[in-house]
This record gives structure tokens, C-alpha cells and sequence, in this order.
């Protein structure tokens, strides 16, 4: 063999190893996919979708990312122009048109920390209320609840920003329900209108009647309580309404006059 003929030979292996090698992978690409909150925190455990454009969508590939926040697909001849859905707590938090062939990509989701805190009309914060947040989903309502700290703040860590129904409970009652829309790195302060209630329970003599069993109630709450050695009761963050008390004496119950509170 002449040197012509085993460079002609060197040339027909070396193409014939090239498209052996090319048909191996043709038609696959790989895209990597990087999820993250708005303050670029991996989100884990998000649910992406990869669906082909209209008309005739189908979904192509779906799957959860990763402890870092990172999904991996591998397509087969897939379009030029994919879109891309991600789902968290049962929202859709993203969704949008990319490169089949961009290869990785960061996608920034619309998920971050709602801080919400709750305040008097004296500006002073509330300890110990009950803040529960509520929306809407594919698979019907979801809530979650967190207690405010000794600022009257509580965080509620990587929420979709989207609409919410927010409830305020104190000692179990209902003082504050609206609805509000959730935005990345704001505080929401939401201010009670509340009151300082007092009961004086007084015999027919004008004294003071202590260990007396008093009951006031509206149509959402009830409360029990008992007069100290004063003869006193007093109730505080009491909302506005309208609620009636009843006094037990030793001999029978007594319905007192009605309170207005606002």
C-alpha cells in the first residue's frame, strides 16, 4: 500500500468513526436547569414541566430538582423554542419560552419571605398572635400559620408572591381577615384596632364581689373568666363588637348589659 492510498483509508475510518460517534448522540440535547427564589436561594424539591410550543403542546419532559436547586433533561429532537412551567407549593411561580439548545439556565422564580408584623393604634407590637396565611391552588386552599415574636413579627420563609387571605387570631379570636397581594422584601404592618376591657362586679351595697364566674361572649368566641379579690376583670386586644356578659353568682346567673367595643 503507497502512502496516497493509506492517507485515502486513514481519511474513510476517521469519517466513517465521526458519524458512527454523531449517530450515537443525534437528535439529544441536554438542558440543565437551575432554580431559585428571588434572593437566589436554591429551591428544592420545585416541580418543573417542560412543555413543547402550540399548537399540538405536549409535555416533554418533567421531574423535581435537586437539593442545590438543579434539574437535568435529556431530550430527543426536541424544538427549537420550549416552555418552561415551575410549581411551588402547588402554584405556578414561573413560567416562560427558552432555548431548547441554551444548555443551563438560571431561573428566578417569583418566591421569597413574607414579613408581616401586627401593631396596636398606639404603634405598640403584639406578642403571641396567630397569623395565618391562606391561598389558592390547583388542588383547592392551602394555609400555613406562624406566631409573632416579641416585635410583633413574624416570616414566612419562601411563599409564592401571589394573593392571600390573612388571619389574625388572638387567644383564639379573630381579631383582623383581608386580603392582600405579596410582594419580594416588603413588611407588611397590620394595625389592630383593639381595647382594654374592664368588669367591676359590685353586690347591692356597692362592694366589690371577687371569685365571681363571668362569662362574655359574642357569636365567634366565648371567654370565661373570674373577678380577682377587687371584684375586677380584665381583658386586653379585645376587637371591636358587640358582646354580651353573663355574671353566676352563689345563688343563680345574671345577664348584664350588653358591651359595645367601636
Amino acid at each position: 500500500m503507497n502512502c496516497r492510498q493509506f492517507i485515502v483509508l486513514l481519511l474513510i475510518l476517521i469519517t466513517a468513526s465521526t458519524a458512527y460517534l454523531s449517530g450515537s448522540v443525534s437528535g439529544y440535547t441536554i438542558l440543565t436547569l437551575r432554580v431559585v427564589d428571588m434572593s437566589d436561594n436554591p429551591l428544592k424539591n420545585t416541580y418543573v414541566t417542560i412543555v413543547s410550543p402550540p399548537p399540538g403542546s405536549i409535555v416533554l419532559a418533567e421531574g423535581y430538582t435537586d437539593s442545590n436547586g438543579v434539574i437535568e433533561f435529556e431530550l430527543e429532537a426536541p424544538p427549537e423554542e420550549l416552555y418552561v412551567f415551575v410549581s411551588w407549593k402547588k402554584v405556578i411561580v414561573y413560567q416562560s419560552k427558552i432555548s431548547a439548545y441554551i444548555g443551563s439556565e438560571t431561573i428566578k422564580c417569583r418566591v421569597g419571605d413574607i414579613r408581616i408584623k401586627v401593631i396596636t393604634e398606639s404603634l405598640q407590637p403584639i406578642n403571641g398572635a396567630e397569623v395565618t396565611l391562606t391561598w389558592n391552588t390547583t388542588i383547592g386552599p392551602q394555609c400555613v400559620s406562624n406566631i409573632t415574636n416579641k416585635d410583633g413579627i413574624t416570616v414566612f420563609n419562601k411563599m409564592p408572591l401571589i394573593k392571600y387571605r390573612i388571619d389574625i387570631k388572638l387567644k383564639d379570636r379573630l381579631v383582623h381577615s383581608n386580603l392582600f397581594k405579596a410582594s419580594y422584601s416588603q413588611l407588611y404592618t397590620i394595625l389592630l384596632k383593639l381595647y382594654k376591657l374592664k368588669i367591676l362586679v359590685l353586690d347591692a351595697e356597692g362592694r366589690s364581689v371577687p371569685n365571681t364566674k363571668v362569662i362574655i361572649e359574642d357569636n365567634t368566641f366565648r371567654i370565661i373568666k373570674w373577678t380577682d379579690e377587687n371584684g375586677m376583670i380584665e381583658l386586653n386586644y379585645m376587637p371591636p363588637g358587640n358582646y354580651s356578659c353573663l355574671l353566676y353568682t352563689s345563688d343563680a346567673a345574671d345577664e348584664l348589659d350588653g358591651v359595645d367595643l367601636g
